[in-house]
């Protein structure tokens, strides 16, 4: 007797709460990008974003403030991207965003400025206002590395040193 698995493709690709690509999709989608630029002049990065006070924010307000935090966020980092970019859900504290169609490194550092204020902005959950700073890491293809997995080892230790 064969038994199949019914896996749902969406679930797998796919944060549970925030319904953004996960890991597994998200640097498939850099992989995708660093091809198109192969083939033209433009350029890609990779930014991975953690919120700092998340682990805490569970500790003292519970998980379910902790998720609708992380919704929020989703929102406002969905809201601050460019059309093309992709936002993906890392793990509970990381999101991930690859920026295509650079060109200038200088636009990368315009726009995680304008993301970082976006998100840094006080939150009203719950009759509470919470505040939470971000860390980024930032990587360029093809000046930090020539695939997702390098990339992202490049701007994991860019966001060590911030």
């Amino acid at each position: 007797m064969v038994h199949v698995l019914n896996i749902n493709p969406y679930a797998a690709t796919h944060d549970k709460l925030t319904g953004l690509p996960n890991s597994f999709l998200f640097y498939d989608r850099v992989n995708v990008a660093i091809a198109s630029d192969e083939r033209t002049t433009s350029r890609s990065a990779v930014a991975l974003i953690k919120i700092r006070e998340l682990e805490l924010i569970r500790r003292t307000q519970g998980d379910s403030i902790g998720d609708i935090l992380l919704l929020r966020v989703t929102e406002r980092l969905s809201k601050s991207l460019r059309e093309g970019d992709t936002i993906g859900k890392l793990d509970d504290c990381d999101f991930g965003i690859l920026f295509t169609q650079l060109s200038s490194k200088d636009c990368i550092f315009s726009l995680t400025s304008r993301i970082k204020h976006i998100v840094s902005e006080p939150y009203h959950i719950n009759k509470a206002t919470l505040d939470i700073s971000l860390d980024i890491g930032l990587s360029i293809y093809p000046d930090d590395g020539i695939n997702a997995h390098i990339l992202a080892r490049h701007a994991f230790n860019d966001l060590l040193d911030f």
